[in-house]
């Protein structure tokens, strides 16, 4: 037989009978796992009340119980103590056990149980009927590795342990109930859970399925688990992680706050899309410098690896900024630090867009033909227009990105517009038409300098008919005095 749990009258509670001190009775009722199960049939139980818990004097027996009913791993049984030395003082009780039919030795059960012999607790054991004065030192429980369980009509409803060897672990606590109920049940007010190694507690937590642990306020409606394995709390007056204080030091009030452990370190919250390598997800973080931050998390070959996505960040007193892909700021927003990330553009303090244009991130360079460009957009249509849904912004204008892309093959797509393209089309437009207003007033001083050329020719030819009037003038004149 191997004993896994046996508690002597649970509370340690022990009815003497008031008959002389040579000839008295008590009751004795426990528990008895045998090969790791509750006990099941008759066994024969080789009692033994010593002076002390280790060592010590016999104080009466060995008696001997034979054929103690015992069901599901509990028994109660009446047992004599055939003594004539009187029975006076705290005892401890040692306990060897066998099955009746079967020719296996006694089993010894590690431990003695304390016991009263009257009405008064002794040091370490509870009466069922209440205590009072109890010693310093007095518990409620096992002195050894074994743990504590709990019944109520037939049923087992809780179990503490005090984990591995009941030295090393942190103690556990576990709640049980016979069965899991597949219909909520309705209950609050505290009420003990109604599933298998479910919690409920609060006011009106409850909870109907296994695995789960739920949490309901006072001020709440009663609140239960929909299926197995949930975590649920509801609390109005806020909950906190590693503190009880709202972020500027007052009581919690309608808030999830998460506080770091130690003064100075991060406060993070990771987001795993599974437990085995390789996987991925994000660590949400407030830096002990003052910023907020995403990382992308993945577990590379057992080695962690954190990639920035996006930081919030304080600039002094006059604001923030925001920056992706952890770029340092440039402005209000900064994103990326390369080609497949924004390479590091921003937005000014001012509210002005900054394009990323160096040649440096540039490749494949081809020119233009700016007259051709020009021609292309003075036929494209160009038109005024509302976003839909969004008339309170106001009225556009510009052409449509099916035109653009039409028109000028540029772009990702047939939807959208970036602005580049459309300064570089207005720049191209503007050096074709800068290109057309030279060629025509090349062409105009052209025909102006041949307008000229002719005109002087007419000023010499007007100025010999001048000088050939002037001399019939004369020629008239002296034809006139004669």
């Amino acid at each position: 037989m191997q004993r896994t749990s046996l508690f002597a009258a649970l509370a340690a509670t022990f009815a003497l009978a008031s008959a002389p001190s040579f000839a008295r009775t008590f009751n004795y009722h426990g528990t008895l796992n045998a090969d790791g199960k509750p006990a099941e049939g008759r066994y024969d139980l080789v009692l033994t009340l010593y002076s002390a818990r280790s060592g010590g004097s016999i104080i009466a027996g060995p008696m001997t119980v034979y054929g103690v009913p015992v069901h599901e791993g509990r028994f109660n049984t009446d047992v004599n103590i055939d003594n004539n030395t009187p029975v006076s003082h705290a005892a401890y009780l040692d306990v060897q056990v066998k099955e009746s039919a079967g020719s296996a030795p006694l089993t010894s059960l590690a431990g003695r149980t304390p016991v009263s012999v009257d009405d008064t607790a002794c040091p370490g054991a509870w009466s069922l009927d209440g205590n009072a004065g109890n010693p310093a030192g007095s518990i409620l429980g096992t002195v050894d590795d074994n743990d504590v369980d709990m019944y109520a009509n037939s049923l087992h409803l809780m179990n503490l342990s005090a984990g591995s060897g009941g030295v090393t672990m942190a103690p556990a606590f576990t709640f049980y109930a016979a069965g899991v109920s597949s219909t909520a049940v309705s209950y609050s007010n505290g009420t003990a859970p109604n599933a298998a190694y479910s919690f409920a507690g609060g006011y009106n937590g409850g909870t109907s399925f296994e695995g789960s642990f739920v949490w309901g306020d006072s001020l709440g409606p009663a609140i239960f688990d929909t299926a197995p394995d949930q975590f649920i709390a509801e609390a109005h007056g806020g909950v906190g992680i590693n503190t009880a204080l709202s972020p500027v030091g007052g009581p919690l009030d309608a808030e999830v706050t998460i506080a770091p452990t130690d003064p100075g370190l991060d406060a993070d919250l990771m987001l795993m899309e599974n437990t085995t390598a390789p996987y991925g997800g994000f660590d949400i973080f407030a830096h002990a410098d003052g910023y907020f931050g995403i990382d992308g998390v993945i577990n590379n070959g057992g080695a962690i690896e954190y990639d920035p996505i996006m930081y919030v960040n304080f600039i002094g007193s006059s604001g923030g900024a925001i920056m992706f892909n952890g770029a340092s700021a440039s402005g209000a927003l900064t994103v990326g630090t390369s080609g497949n990330n924004g390479n590091g553009a921003f937005l000014s303090g001012g509210g002005t867009w900054t394009n990323a244009s160096s040649r440096t991130f540039k490749e494949g360079f081809t020119a233009v033909d700016p007259l051709h460009v020009l021609a292309e957009l003075v036929a494209m249509p160009v038109q005024t227009w509302f976003y839909k849904d969004a008339h309170d912004e106001g009225q556009h204008m510009g052409p449509v990105a099916e035109d653009f892309a039409a028109t000028f093959g540029l772009g990702k797509d047939e939807r959208h517009i970036a602005t580049v393209d459309e300064s570089g089309v207005a720049f191209a437009a503007i050096q074709g038409l800068n290109q057309k207003v030279e060629s025509e007033t090349a062409r105009l001083e052209g025909r102006s300098a041949e307008l000229s050329t002719k005109a002087d020719a007419i000023a010499e030819q007007n100025e010999l008919l001048r000088s050939e009037l002037a001399r019939l003038q004369a020629r008239l004149e002296k034809l006139e005095s004669r």
